[in-house]
């Protein structure tokens, strides 16, 4: 469920919304919200106009659609969005990377996760810091937040209750 979502008008960015959840119903999400100047002459450009943390929850979903329709319905409470609705808006989710760093007193290993949101597409690539034995990798879908998949790592293949996952980049 973890994804990134930006929203354009006229192929200039309006929004970017990054989630991270903590749980499959609950989380935390970046927000960028940008402002189209119109420099006339049918030249624009796009200025940060605030970028800031909040935390969300809705009900479980169950489809891509429903994932979708929440991240409209989420987009058009934040302020100065509203008076863009009425345009041709493009929403548009790419295939991402994450990598975290896998920890309990020394490091466990980094996975990488690569994701396709349209696709319903999860993968994790795990390289072990202890041995080379312990690599692996563990298919998934979108609907398996990161954390989840990464506690499903260390509980069933890794014996490393309780560690720490510190995404990288974030």
């Amino acid at each position: 469920m973890d994804r990134e979502l930006r929203v354009t008008e006229g192929g200039y960015d309006l929004a970017e919304l990054k989630y991270s959840y903590d749980t499959p119903t609950s989380g935390k999400v970046r927000i960028k919200i940008n402002r189209i100047y119109d420099l006339g002459d049918d030249m624009k450009s796009t200025y940060p106009l605030y970028e800031f943390e909040s935390y969300f929850s809705h009900k479980a979903l169950t489809s891509i659609a429903e994932l979708k329709a929440f991240d409209k319905e989420f987009l058009k409470e934040q302020a100065d969005f509203s008076s863009h609705l009425a345009n041709s808006l493009e929403y548009i989710y790419e295939p991402l990377e994450y990598r975290y760093v896998i920890a309990q007193r020394d490091v466990v290993g980094i996975a990488r996760i690569k994701a396709d949101f349209n696709e319903n597409l999860k993968e994790m690539q795990f390289l072990s810091g202890r041995h080379q034995k312990e690599d692996m990798s563990l298919p998934s879908n979108s609907f398996e937040t990161n954390r989840s998949l990464l506690n499903r790592l260390c509980e069933e293949y890794l014996n490393c209750y309780g560690a720490d996952f510190t995404r990288i980049g974030w």
